[in-house]
């Protein structure tokens, strides 16, 4: 083979590898760009739909933790089966329109919270005639369970991972519902302890 061939393989040979890889940045650009929006879309649509979750979850939690208040401002503590099914409801009306969206981890504890739900509206009558409702167990299970839903659900969207004070370095991830209440107590706390926090 003379030198002119081979000096016009190579640079056929160097032209068909530039174009490659070329061709396998573009298409790991394009990958990375499809799943960056893929991300942002997915994203956004946790944000918009997990709102009416947590705020279906929060108003069930703040009935179990204070009661019902009527318009003539009566207080009601306890919690009757028509409570518990409206709760579940609208937990189902939910879950058929948005649980696209969970992760594995949190459509789990959604689930474990829907089917305690329904064990809960399948008890007696009478279950349900005593001064609070629902038992203090079964209320103070409901209350971890909804508290877990909601904790998961803000850790997807980002919320535990963000940290307010960066420039505290005594500041840890929270990643429960009981972490984040105690981290909102002990904040309170400090605010207190400041000057001229005699309004908090």
């Amino acid at each position: 083979m003379d030198p002119a061939t081979i000096g016009v393989l190579g640079v056929l040979a160097s032209a068909l590898i530039s174009a490659f890889v070329a061709h396998q940045t573009s298409s790991l650009q394009l990958r990375v760009n499809t799943d960056q929006q893929f991300s942002l879309l997915l994203f956004q649509n946790r944000l918009e739909s997990y709102r009416s979750l947590y705020k279906h979850l929060s108003d069930f939690i703040k009935i179990l933790n204070f009661g019902k208040l009527s318009d003539q401002g009566v207080l009601d503590t306890a919690i009757s089966r028509d409570d518990v099914v409206q709760f579940l409801l609208g937990l189902e009306k939910w879950d058929s329109e948005n649980a696209i969206y969970l992760t594995n981890y949190t459509s789990g504890i959604c689930i474990k919270l829907r089917k305690e739900l329904y064990q809960l509206i399948s008890k007696s009558n009478e279950y349900f005639k005593s001064e609070l409702g629902i038992g203090s167990l079964d209320r103070e299970t409901l209350y971890r369970n909804i508290a877990g839903l909601e904790a998961a659900i803000k850790n997807e969207i980002g919320v535990y991972a963000i940290r307010p004070f960066p420039t505290n370095t005594d500041f840890k991830p929270i990643s429960t519902y009981e972490e984040a209440r105690k981290y909102a107590i002990d904040a309170k706390e400090r605010l207190k302890a400041l000057p001229d926090s005699d309004q908090l």
